[in-house]
């Protein structure tokens, strides 16, 4: 009689510390993937502060500057730029923003896409032509 309550004791206790190692080893390895999930940019970082730099008749190589050349290039209108950016933050959200640019005889002519110029870059483009 001693002797089976010492074996059910001892399986018991087995059983507990293999459900507390499989508790133990399940979140260990919940805590590692979340670890290797990794924010992903891709295209071309487009901020509003670039945008508000950009102004009609500017040259290709000046808007460049500003941009960085397109990683999209539509093969069939080289007169057409198109900027695509994505940032993905695991958990959290996803953010997209396209821009397009129009040329017209080599020069700026207009923009689309998700930001537009500001007011105040518009203000201040007014102001500065005023005095000349």
């Amino acid at each position: 009689m001693k002797s089976s309550f010492h074996h059910r004791a001892r399986r018991r206790a087995g059983f507990l510390f293999l459900a507390a190692a499989l508790v133990v080893a399940l979140s260990a390895t919940q805590t590692s993937c979340r670890l290797y999930r990794i924010t992903v940019q891709q295209g071309n970082v487009i901020t509003q502060d670039m945008v508000d730099r950009l102004k009609p008749g500017m040259t290709r190589e000046q808007v460049a500057y500003v941009m960085g050349e397109p990683v999209v290039r539509n093969p069939f209108d080289d007169d057409q730029w198109d900027y695509v950016y994505t940032l993905r933050i695991p958990g959290r959200n996803e953010q997209k923003r396209k821009l397009s640019l129009f040329f017209e005889g080599g020069v700026l002519a207009r923009l689309t896409g998700d930001l537009k110029p500001s007011a105040e870059a518009d203000d201040a483009g007014a102001a500065a032509g005023e005095g000349t």
